[in-house]
């Protein structure tokens, strides 16, 4: 039987909301859930099925990057939004415990978010890991504490979960299928849309597989954060370069070109010149290089990390790497001689990272700048000292 006192309660308890949600920049919880599945969004929309939890878990995160609210305030605000939520409100706990965390420069993962079936384990010599893939948001600057310039890409991991396991016994080779990113279901097809609801994901934008060891092999559900790198670590990233169009052989193969003025008729300065013998041969070989179309085509290039910032998932990759703005890379660690001469020293996660309950992990991770000072060039004697 529902009482004055009851509806008092939710009265007073509406208002609450509507003051936290007007303090919060007065957007709505659709616009805060939609931006969810864009470049650069939050980093917790994901952990909450329930949408009135995913709303708070939002605006609770919005607090956190404009900096409005102390962890007080804070922690109470994210009670009674959880509070709010019905039966999700016994994680609202772990929730409130890590936004506090985060305020003072460091980040808890609560038990429920790690899968139960993954555990830290020593590798084998032969041991292969499994990649991520990741959007490419754009490039920047980074310097480090010698004042040097590095030239970075920045890479996003928006929700990678594992879909699949590929096996000796029932594919021939063993392999990770992994899911990026976030697809309307009014655009996938049903196959893979029956798919995604028997594997209780969200569909997803882009699917790869990588190949891995038996000991590496990742259970389905399990999602892949940028702590599955280590700042240090040389990597490679594999994309689909940039398409430019009908180009010359100078941009194309890189030619010299002809003289600029003696001896070159007009519009010759960029050509290729002769493509071919007289009558001896009179044809023109096969896989001649000449002008013709650039690009889009599949390259590899190998990276070093420099930052990662595990709040929003985002991998700093010295260098450029191939592709434009929103493109998808699948990174990767290194194999061959860059494994065994660079990475030999790093301590990398087997499988892949796994939390410890209540451990507080920096938002930020650097890699360990250099000992010597880059600038600091051996002085050259301009004569010597016997002369003096």
């Amino acid at each position: 039987m529902v009482t004055d006192s009851d509806h008092t309660s939710s009265a007073a308890a509406l208002q609450k909301i509507r003051q936290f949600s007007t303090k919060s920049g007065g957007k709505s919880s659709s616009s805060c859930s939609s931006s969810s599945s864009t470049i650069g969004r939050r980093s917790w929309s994901h952990i909450g099925r329930s949408s009135s939890r995913s709303r708070w878990v939002a605006r609770v995160d919005k607090l956190i990057r404009e900096g409005h609210q102390n962890a007080e305030s804070l922690a109470a605000a994210s009670d009674e939004g959880f509070a709010a939520a019905g039966p999700t409100a016994a994680a609202a706990v772990s929730f409130a415990a890590a936004a506090a965390a985060e305020l003072e420069g460091g980040r808890t993962i609560p038990k429920d978010c790690v899968h139960p079936e993954l555990k830290q384990i020593t590798p084998a010599w032969n041991s292969r890991r499994c990649g991520v893939l990741a959007y490419k948001v754009g490039m920047m600057s980074l310097w480090d504490s010698w004042g040097e310039r590095h030239a970075v890409t920045v890479c996003q991991i928006d929700r990678c979960i594992v879909l699949q396991q590929k096996t000796l016994s029932s594919h021939g080779y063993e392999a990770c299928v992994l899911g990026l990113g976030y697809r309307s279901p009014l655009r996938t097809s049903r196959p893979n849309l029956c798919r995604f609801i028997s594997l209780g994901v969200e569909p997803k934008a882009v699917t790869a597989e990588f190949k891995v060891s038996s000991d590496c092999l990742l259970p389905p559900g399990v999602e892949l954060s940028a702590m599955h790198f280590v700042p240090g670590q040389w990597c490679f990233v594999s994309g689909w370069s940039t398409a430019k169009g009908f180009q010359g052989p100078v941009k194309r193969w890189g030619f010299k070109g002809q003289n600029a003025s003696h001896g070159t008729e007009s519009k010759a300065h960029r050509s290729h010149g002769s493509i071919g013998q007289s009558k001896t041969v009179n044809v023109v070989w096969k896989f001649k290089k000449m002008a013709g179309h650039v690009g889009p085509d599949p390259r590899v290039v190998n990276c070093q990390v420099l930052r990662i910032q595990n709040d929003r998932n985002l991998i700093f990759l010295k260098g450029c790497v191939p592709g434009g703005v929103g493109s998808v890379l699948k990174i990767s660690d290194a194999r061959g001689k860059t494994h065994h001469q660079r990475n030999r020293h790093v301590p990398l996660p087997y499988p892949t990272f796994v939390p410890v309950e209540g451990k507080v992990y920096p938002l930020v991770l650097n890699r360990v700048d250099k000992k010597q000072d880059p600038f600091a060039y051996p002085e050259i004697p301009i004569y010597d000292k016997d002369e003096a």
